[in-house]
């Protein structure tokens, strides 16, 4: 069925086709990828560098969206992406976890990291408790000049106890 569907995708040209199966079939990425003319993405639930690089070694992907938060932080993803460029695979990081995202962007190469998911305009309760809400404007984000990862919190909202309505 996948590699049907992925085909079923051929005439559209889309950037990638995420996750057409479970990540963890290795063999079964590869028989899509190899059958395909479709991109294929996979990541966001490969936690470490050493399912990444099984991925990699097999050929099983064109793309990689490994998640900053869950493959352990920044550090991680940057030695993710890195091992990536060693296979000349692009990673855009999965994603909620833009502050982090746009960190490991910044410090790789274009053609390791080509651009950022941004998610967050649709989840504005992702940012209620901070005070700089990042918006995207026109494809970009204007970033704070903030330390760290530019979060800080608005303590009367917190104090306030809201609840929050999705």
């Amino acid at each position: 069925y996948a590699i049907d569907m992925v085909r079923g995708l051929e005439p559209i040209r889309p950037t990638w086709m995420e996750e057409p199966i479970p990540p963890e079939r290795i063999g079964a990425f590869v028989k899509i990828r190899q059958a395909a003319r479709v991109p294929i993405a996979t990541g966001e639930h490969v936690y470490t560098r050493w399912q990444t690089k099984e991925l990699l070694v097999a050929g099983a992907v064109d793309w990689l969206q490994n998640d900053p938060d869950w493959t352990g932080g920044i550090t991680e993803l940057t030695k993710i992406c890195t091992l990536a460029s060693a296979f000349e695979t692009p990673v855009v990081a999965h994603g909620h976890s833009l502050l982090p995202a746009l960190h490991v962007a910044g410090a790789q190469s274009p053609s390791t990291v080509p651009f950022v998911e941004y998610l967050l305009r649709h989840q504005p309760a992702k940012q209620y408790f901070h005070t700089y809400i990042y918006e995207p404007k026109h494809g970009n984000v204007k970033l704070p000049d903030l330390p760290g990862l530019g979060i800080v919190l608005d303590e009367d909202k917190i104090t306030a106890r809201d609840v929050l309505q999705y």
